[in-house]
């Protein structure tokens, strides 16, 4: 049913598994349960940003408040709330300075990337070989190769990729 109005019936390739991808119905904690009422523990925690785990109460008793109280889940302008958890984020952490939020890991990624390149001059990136590190051409290449294109394991063969996702 979903293969009518997505590809492969999923909105990411990376979320497709032979024969049919996984669909959760819903979560919490460390638990997924798909629509068949199957019960998983769910090791990939929405790929980290579930560190709390699905629905922790807290989180839902705070986004609950903070919604009541006419705020909004994304406003598309600049709000109180960015600056206050970048101070956050500054604070807590040694070597970020500054912070800039993004919609996705694919857009972090991507523009990580492009800042790294710009700041040394390179026109070259390393990419774990057989690792999603997001759905743009820096990074979609060797996502998941054949054995038969892979490099050696101590030594990947970055001429063995297929050239048109090359990032120079």
């Amino acid at each position: 049913m979903a293969e009518r109005v997505a590809p492969g019936g999923v909105m990411a390739n990376v979320k497709f598994y032979t024969p049919y991808p996984f669909f959760a119905a819903r979560a919490r904690g460390s638990r997924l349960t798909d629509l068949d009422e199957n019960e998983y523990i769910d090791y990939c925690l929405c790929y980290g940003a579930m560190i709390l785990g699905h629905a922790n109460s807290e989180i839902v008793r705070t986004v609950t408040e903070y919604l009541q109280d006419d705020h909004s889940t994304a406003y598309g302008v600049p709000t109180e709330l960015e600056v206050i958890l970048s101070e956050k984020i500054t604070e807590l952490s040694c070597s970020a300075d500054m912070v800039r939020f993004t919609n996705s890991g694919t857009e972090a990624t991507l523009l990580a990337l492009r800042l790294a390149r710009a700041r040394h001059g390179r026109d070259m990136i390393a990419k774990f070989e057989g690792h999603y590190h997001g759905w743009h051409d820096f990074a979609v290449i060797s996502q998941s190769p054949k054995v038969t294109m892979a490099g050696p394991t101590r030594v990947p063969d970055p001429s063995r990729t297929r050239p048109e996702f090359r990032a120079r």
